[in-house]
């Protein structure tokens, strides 16, 4: 019988998944849930180009660096390193959080000409669509982003070239 009993003891330590401890709790927010994810976009653009952008998100930065992305267009197949990074702003005064809910992270943006951008994240099952809005103008196509295995501060560390204000964030 005291068998009986190690094998359940047993069972239940072990039946235990690491999931079961990392259980997203729909009263997080969007940047709480996707804290220290990146995520992929190919981008088509009316010419026939495309680019590529690897985008992360962390709910331990500055508003204005919450999230950045690093363009990897010009990389060479096989090539992790390098590409332009820039963050969401340069100055916390031009970026407002609008929206940060469970499933949809929106921001708006103000350049010193006095044009606003909005920018809108939503989830979409796996995946993330991105909206932007320029002034008061309709949304423009989603662009569907999907997740990578790199974390914020490794997508950070493989940047080639920065934006000024966002050097050395990590040294």
């Amino acid at each position: 019988m005291i068998k009986y009993y190690y094998l359940i003891i047993l069972l239940s330590i072990f039946s235990c998944s690491k999931d079961e401890n990392n259980q997203v709790s729909p009263d997080q927010t969007f940047l709480e849930r996707f804290h220290d994810t990146t995520w992929r976009i190919d981008r088509q653009y009316d010419d026939g180009t495309g680019a590529t952008f690897l985008r992360s998100f962390s709910k331990d930065q500055p508003v204005y660096h919450s999230s950045f992305y690093r363009d990897v267009s010009e990389l060479d197949y096989g090539e992790n390193e390098g590409g332009y990074c820039s963050p969401i702003g340069t100055d916390p005064s031009q970026i407002e959080i609008l929206v940060n809910k469970y499933d949809t992270f929106e921001y708006s943006k103000t350049y010193s000409d006095g044009g606003i951008n909005y920018y809108e994240f939503k989830v979409s099952g796996s995946r993330i669509l991105r909206r932007v809005r320029t002034n008061n103008e309709d949304w423009g196509d989603p662009q569907l982003h999907t997740r990578v295995n790199l974390t914020y501060r490794e997508n950070y560390l493989l940047c080639g070239y920065y934006r000024r204000t966002f050097r050395n964030k990590f040294d």
